[in-house]
């Protein structure tokens, strides 16, 4: 596992946790994604 998918998994737990406060939600949800497709790339290459 790579270190940007550790990342990604990482956000993606604690997302819950912080994501509660309306607009940072969305900010959020956005890196986390980000952060979710870098690891998809990164696993495949």
């Amino acid at each position: 596992m790579t270190m940007v998918a550790y990342l990604a998994v990482l956000a993606t737990i604690l997302l819950p946790l912080f994501g509660e406060e309306g607009s940072e939600s969305s900010r959020w949800q956005d890196f986390s994604w980000s952060l979710r497709g870098a690891a998809m790339q990164a696993a495949r290459t």
